[in-house]
Protein backbone atom coordinates (compact mmCIF):
# COMPACT_ATOMS: atom_id res chain seq x y z
CA UNK A 1 0.00 0.00 0.00
CA UNK A 2 2.94 2.56 0.76
CA UNK A 3 4.38 1.38 -2.18
CA UNK A 4 1.41 2.53 -4.33
CA UNK A 5 1.01 5.16 -2.35
CA UNK A 6 4.79 7.01 -3.15
CA UNK A 7 4.08 6.32 -7.00
CA UNK A 8 1.16 7.66 -6.99
CA UNK A 9 2.63 11.01 -5.18
CA UNK A 10 5.37 11.21 -7.69
CA UNK A 11 3.44 10.72 -10.27
CA UNK A 12 0.81 13.69 -9.59
CA UNK A 13 3.63 15.95 -8.01
CA UNK A 14 4.04 18.02 -10.90
CA UNK A 15 0.29 19.01 -11.21
CA UNK A 16 -1.03 22.35 -9.89
CA UNK A 17 -4.55 22.61 -7.74
CA UNK A 18 -3.85 18.80 -7.06
CA UNK A 19 -3.72 17.20 -3.45
CA UNK A 20 -3.57 13.92 -2.50
CA UNK A 21 -5.08 12.68 0.63
CA UNK A 22 -4.47 8.83 1.82
CA UNK A 23 -6.18 9.09 5.77
CA UNK A 24 -9.60 7.21 4.12
CA UNK A 25 -8.23 5.90 1.11
CA UNK A 26 -6.31 7.02 -1.69
CA UNK A 27 -8.51 10.57 -2.83
CA UNK A 28 -7.23 12.77 -5.26
CA UNK A 29 -8.85 16.88 -4.78
CA UNK A 30 -8.86 19.09 -7.45
CA UNK A 31 -9.16 22.86 -6.64
CA UNK A 32 -8.61 24.74 -9.79
CA UNK A 33 -10.21 27.08 -12.20
CA UNK A 34 -9.35 24.70 -14.91
CA UNK A 35 -10.45 21.03 -13.11
CA UNK A 36 -11.49 19.70 -15.68
CA UNK A 37 -7.97 19.99 -17.52
CA UNK A 38 -6.58 19.00 -14.56
CA UNK A 39 -8.25 15.85 -14.22
CA UNK A 40 -8.32 15.01 -17.75
CA UNK A 41 -3.92 15.40 -17.08
CA UNK A 42 -4.68 13.11 -13.74
CA UNK A 43 -6.43 10.19 -15.30
CA UNK A 44 -4.38 10.46 -18.58
CA UNK A 45 -1.27 9.74 -16.05
CA UNK A 46 -3.46 7.01 -13.80
CA UNK A 47 -4.37 5.50 -17.19
CA UNK A 48 -0.94 5.30 -18.49
CA UNK A 49 0.65 3.81 -15.85
CA UNK A 50 -1.94 1.12 -15.27
CA UNK A 51 -3.23 2.53 -12.24
CA UNK A 52 -6.49 1.13 -11.93
CA UNK A 53 -9.10 3.87 -10.41
CA UNK A 54 -12.30 2.11 -8.41
CA UNK A 55 -14.14 5.39 -8.01
CA UNK A 56 -14.88 8.58 -9.87
CA UNK A 57 -16.71 11.80 -8.30
CA UNK A 58 -16.52 15.50 -9.24
CA UNK A 59 -18.19 18.18 -6.41
CA UNK A 60 -19.60 20.91 -8.89
CA UNK A 61 -18.68 24.50 -7.33
CA UNK A 62 -20.96 26.04 -5.98
CA UNK A 63 -21.79 30.07 -5.58
CA UNK A 64 -20.60 30.71 -2.30
CA UNK A 65 -17.14 29.48 -2.96
CA UNK A 66 -16.96 31.20 -6.43
CA UNK A 67 -18.16 34.53 -4.34
CA UNK A 68 -15.20 34.01 -1.68
CA UNK A 69 -12.74 33.10 -4.09
CA UNK A 70 -13.32 36.63 -6.04
CA UNK A 71 -13.17 38.35 -3.08
CA UNK A 72 -10.17 36.39 -1.64
CA UNK A 73 -8.61 37.30 -5.66
CA UNK A 74 -9.68 41.39 -4.74
CA UNK A 75 -8.26 41.79 -1.47
CA UNK A 76 -5.04 40.31 -2.51
CA UNK A 77 -5.03 42.76 -5.72
CA UNK A 78 -5.39 45.74 -3.56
Amino acid sequence: MLEKQLEISSLLSGIPDCKIDFETGTNIIIHSEQSELVLLKILKLLNDTGIEIEDLSAVPTNLEEIFLNMMRENASDN
